[in-house]
């Protein structure tokens, strides 16, 4: 005969349970088994340190450091980026991650931890990047030969925006953050 049943440990607070079972059939004979449970629903504790909420990250990479905490352990920790690159699973509770900005701009960093129960906690920053601003002389180009009116003919973009831009010739400012626009033509006697 197979008898088989299901129970559910469960009680008013998290903590070890010892469970003892006893069959006995109809001859009297017995045998027993011992197990031990821990109950634990309590989600584990997550917190960000780095980056903190809104930073301004300068360059492409990012460093993100954390602490996942639970009396009972923690299984995981899943660090997950905005941006569409892949999670990072890490299996330690203090975590670090260098992680590539990419092109820039806002990006959105969430870590997940789970702890040996399964329970899980998500803890979420946002912060952006600022690479450094990109300028072009596109004319004229180094080493011409020049004569007359000549265009000086700068680009310059920025993932987060310029705020100051300067030109200035054999040590000389001639133009300043009154004459910015993204594309700007200025032209000098030769």
């Amino acid at each position: 005969t197979l008898l088989q049943g299901t129970w559910f440990v469960q009680g008013p607070s998290d903590g070890e349970r010892n469970v003892h079972v006893v069959v006995a059939d109809v001859a009297g004979q017995t045998h027993e088994d011992f197990l031990r449970v821990v109950l634990d629903n309590t989600p584990p504790e997550l917190t960000i340190l780095a980056p903190s909420q809104d930073e301004v990250n300068f360059g492409e990479r990012v460093s993100v450091e954390g602490d996942a905490s639970e009396a009972n352990g923690i299984q995981r920790v899943r660090l997950s980026y905005s941006d569409g690159s892949a999670d990072v699973d890490l299996d330690e509770p203090l975590f670090v991650d260098e992680h590539v900005f990419g092109d820039g701009g806002q990006l959105h960093i969430t870590a997940t931890a789970w702890d040996l129960a399964g329970n899980e906690t998500e803890s979420g920053v946002d912060v952006s990047s600022d690479h450094a601003p990109i300028l072009s002389i596109l004319t004229p180009s180094d080493d011409d030969d020049i004569a007359g009116m000549v265009p000086i003919i700068t680009q310059v973009s920025d993932d987060v925006g310029i705020n100051d831009f300067e030109l200035s010739i054999d040590g000389k400012l001639v133009a300043g953050n009154a004459f910015y626009r993204i594309d700007r033509q200025l032209f000098l006697p030769a």
